[in-house]
């Protein structure tokens, strides 16, 4: 967040995307951090009513010692935090960067939308790990799909175009089956690019994801790239994504801890971090006592 934006957000009179104005300080004002950070960064003003008028903190000096300890262990951030003085009246101003990770508050994550705080969630929040994560909907492995997931006629069409493009040799007796495995044995389809055909186990071709799938009547989306992809639209691949979240946001974070923040048991983490390892998404740094390490995209 560049200060020549915010140079006068001392004297802001009303609320905004990057203001945000408190009369005192509550713990649940954690999540208002929380949301800038995910967002485009903000200030946070205690002492100052809904106008914007400065109305004294009484506090405020042990708040001034308190409040960075207190957001560093909740947040893992180190926000500039100010004391000021107006009219022998005190308010404090506190000075959120935008994080280039995700910030969780006790596995939730906020976002400042407007002059309002919201809770990511669904597809949102999905969408949101992915950016902020670099990932793109073709590293999210999906473990629970399979060939039933794969629509024979939109796999027609792919082979159709495919063919009139000149992109690919004839592979109109193909079979879905045979042409995925086609995929994974050799890395790409012949005639194609890495780029434009990944593996199967990657989640579905480059170029093609919205042709591969079948439309669900549950707001997945068209297709089994959109399902598997950009909306993940369900909690086995968020579940991932919010594991990768966690762990760069927390890199000796342990087993356990991702139960507790996930409501997951540990069984259930041990499963996901194995094919997140298999997926070459993260590795192990120094063993037991060691740190995870999140792999950026290639």
């Amino acid at each position: 967040m560049k200060d020549d934006l915010s140079n006068n957000s001392a004297l802001a009179s009303s609320e905004s995307q990057n203001i945000e104005f408190k009369q005192s300080w509550h713990d649940d004002y954690l999540k208002w951090v929380c949301g800038f950070a995910n967002a485009v960064g903000g200030r946070i003003y205690l002492g100052k009513d809904d106008h914007g008028q400065v109305v004294g903190l009484k506090n405020a000096k042990k708040l001034l010692e308190d409040l960075p300890n207190k957001i560093r262990d909740h947040l893992g951030l180190m926000p500039s935090i100010h004391l000021q003085e107006v009219a022998g009246k005190s308010f404090i101003e506190i000075i959120v960067e935008p994080s280039t990770v995700p910030i969780s508050l006790r596995g939730a994550y906020y976002w400042r939308s407007g002059s309002v705080k919201q809770e990511l969630k669904g597809t949102a929040l999905n969408e949101f790990l992915l950016k902020k994560m670099g990932l793109t909907w073709d590293r999210a492995i999906e473990g629970n799909a399979s060939l039933d997931d794969i629509d024979e006629a939109t796999i027609e069409l792919f082979k159709k175009e495919a063919l009139t493009a000149g992109r690919l040799p004839d592979i109109s007796e193909l079979s879905p089956a045979d042409l995925l495995k086609s995929q994974t044995s050799s890395g790409t389809v012949a005639g194609g690019s890495e780029d434009d055909f990944r593996p199967i186990t990657d989640g579905t071709s480059g170029k093609r994801r919205e042709s591969l799938g079948k439309t669900s009547g549950n707001g997945l989306g068209n297709g089994l790239g959109n399902g598997v992809g950009n909306e993940l639209g369900n909690e086995l691949g968020n579940t991932k994504v919010r594991i990768l979240s966690e762990m760069k946001q927390s890199p000796k974070i342990t087993g356990s801890q991702l139960a507790e923040i996930l409501e997951i048991s540990t069984t259930a983490v041990e499963k996901h971090i194995k094919q997140l390892r298999e997926s070459g998404l993260i590795q192990r740094v120094g063993g037991t006592r060691g740190y995870w390490e999140v792999l950026e995209k290639s």
